[in-house]
């Protein structure tokens, strides 16, 4: 992770570099809420900062986990709204009718500005894990860390799973007694840790075209186990 202070407008830029942050920011995105609020904090002594997104059902934490810390400062507090190539700051498309852009996916990048596009006070910038294919994400991504074993729909978003046999109930529900909608899917050799996300990606493996249930927990259990 990456953070530069732009001396010439004194805005923050910050690109992601950590997999759980990248996973994270690339999870809001996948379960594509119709709204959310993005919560930016610092800690100014500890010169660290965290960004929470919340919806109805979910939270994203990107950057430190701050809470313990005394001196907090809430930097911005933004309502979004989903829009085709991001979510723009929802106070301002209802009351003023301006459509500014707080997250936005470009090109490779997942790109948030706070408070908005027009007004960069903090760029935090991440690799668009989640690719598009016409007008659907469609990649899957499954993994296995010191939790458990977690699979990244970029069509839903995140399911985490305390063991294999968790996992494997869940993808024969549902599958419904079909093969997975899976075009690209992937799985990562090895337990991952505090790394980085291009190390861990690098170590994905591809698996087959529309898999049946087992054919996954069999490629997850030869390459994590």
């Amino acid at each position: 992770m990456e953070n530069n202070k732009n001396l010439a407008t004194n805005s923050v830029e910050i690109v992601l570099s950590n997999f759980d942050d990248v996973v994270n920011l690339n999870a809001f995105v996948a379960s594509r809420p119709e709204y959310a609020v993005l919560t930016y904090k610092t800690s100014r002594l500890a010169k660290l900062w965290e960004l929470e997104i919340e919806d109805e059902k979910n939270q994203w934490i990107v950057g430190f986990n701050i809470s313990g810390f005394g001196d907090i400062a809430l930097e911005h507090s933004i309502e979004v709204k989903r829009r085709r190539h991001g979510y723009v700051d929802a106070e301002l498309a209802e009351r003023h009718f301006q459509e500014l852009y707080v997250v936005r996916w470009k090109g490779n990048y997942i790109f948030v500005t706070l408070p908005n596009e027009n007004a960069k006070e903090v760029t935090i910038a991440a690799p668009l894990v989640c690719r598009h294919r016409g007008i659907e994400m469609t990649d899957v991504y499954i993994w296995r860390n010191i939790i458990g074993y977690h699979i990244l729909d970029c069509g839903s978003g995140t399911q985490v799973f305390e063991t294999l046999s968790d996992m494997e109930t869940w993808l024969y529900e549902i599958a419904e007694g079909k093969k997975l909608p899976w075009s690209e899917w992937y799985v990562v050799d090895g337990m991952v840790s505090n790394e980085y996300e291009v190390d861990v990606i690098k170590r994905a493996e591809v698996g087959e075209f529309a898999p049946a249930p087992h054919e996954v927990i069999e490629l997850v259990r030869r390459l994590t186990e």
